[in-house]
């Protein structure tokens, strides 16, 4: 079975949209580890937080939603 044409258009945009929103992730994430500095007593470990905070209050909000 083949979808619409309109269909069509409307997936496509969604895995557009859906690749620039990884492209940025990717971005958030090497500039999250790559550009702060290096904490004074923890060292590298602290940069976890700059990853798993934000994740794990958009996987709260995105279960607290669905």
């Amino acid at each position: 079975m083949t979808l619409p044409v309109a269909a069509r258009s409307i997936v496509s945009r969604g895995l557009a949209t859906s690749a620039v929103a990884l492209a940025g992730l990717a971005a958030v994430y090497v500039l999250a580890l790559g550009f702060t500095p290096v904490e004074a007593r923890q060292g590298l470990a602290q940069k976890i937080f700059y990853l798993h905070v934000p994740a794990a209050w958009s996987a709260l909000l995105a279960f607290s939603l669905v």
